[in-house]
């Protein structure tokens, strides 16, 4: 997975971009092999 984005603040900028990815299991889901990375609880709703 990969997002793009400008970064203006590195405290700020980055959550958004955290909380989607964690929250989709595809996305944290590799194409290749089938692995899922674990969620961080952190950053999931």
């Amino acid at each position: 997975h990969a997002a793009y984005f400008e970064l203006k603040n590195i405290e700020t900028d980055f959550l958004p971009h955290f909380q989607t990815y964690y929250n989709d299991a595809q996305l944290r889901t590799c194409a290749k092999c089938g692995t899922t990375m674990d969620t961080d609880p952190r950053f999931v709703k």
